[in-house]
């Protein structure tokens, strides 16, 4: 498990002397796709850090209605709110795969924190660059119809692959319109006309990316 903390880009080159505390504070679990991690509102105290697999962190209201905030990989953590603010959870979690995650209580973390600036300043980082996402999407919802925020969603989600070529993996159209406040069928209708155009094409479950959306 030391070895998986110290592969999270928050505790990148850091010595064993500040990372091994954590271990007495960590519990590495494995859960099953489309496992629920927290839910909104749980009054919960542990950041998790995502060693293998994908989770969705959503909100839902009391109609069932819900909307996708963000798509989290290996490498991303999640919880740290709840853990700073004692307040409870902003967002429900639920894994997109089989999820491996090492849990790490609040009194845990907040000592390693303490003792190194260096995690201190990743996390304000991290912190910054989610609010400045978190406001790009809130005025993408604003401003752009529905086609620019299904380009916008793709367009974050693609990776570069060997050939240039942006890529998009493991999405389904309904995680894109749970992303941009529309139907599945709108989407779908707004990828047929993508295809049609020539920007984008499908290879198995992947979206790649040919032109400029």
């Amino acid at each position: 498990m030391l070895q998986m903390l110290r592969a999270q880009p928050l505790f990148e080159g850091l010595d064993d002397d500040v990372l091994s505390p954590l271990m007495v504070h960590s519990v590495l679990r494995t859960y099953k796709k489309k496992s629920i991690v927290v839910n909104q509102d749980d009054e919960t105290d542990s950041v998790y850090f995502i060693c293998e697999g994908r989770v969705r962190a959503f909100r839902n209201d009391e109609r069932g209605q819900e909307i996708t905030l963000n798509i989290l990989k290996a490498g991303d953590y999640f919880g740290e709110f709840a853990l700073l603010d004692d307040r409870p959870r902003v967002a429900s979690i639920e894994t997109l795969d089989q999820t491996v995650a090492i849990a790490v209580s609040k009194g845990g973390f907040m000592q390693c924190f303490s003792d190194s600036a260096l995690i201190a300043w990743r996390l304000a980082r991290n912190l910054v660059q989610k609010v400045r996402n978190a406001t790009l999407d809130c005025s993408n919802l604003a401003l752009l119809d529905v086609y620019g925020r299904v380009a916008g969603v793709l367009l974050k989600s693609a990776e570069k692959a060997d050939d240039g070529l942006s890529v998009v993996s493991g999405i389904t159209h309904q995680d894109i319109a749970n992303q941009v406040g529309a139907s599945r069928e709108m989407v779908s209708r707004i990828m047929q006309d993508m295809r049609s155009g020539g920007y984008v094409r499908n290879d198995g479950r992947k979206i790649i990316i040919l032109r400029d959306l």
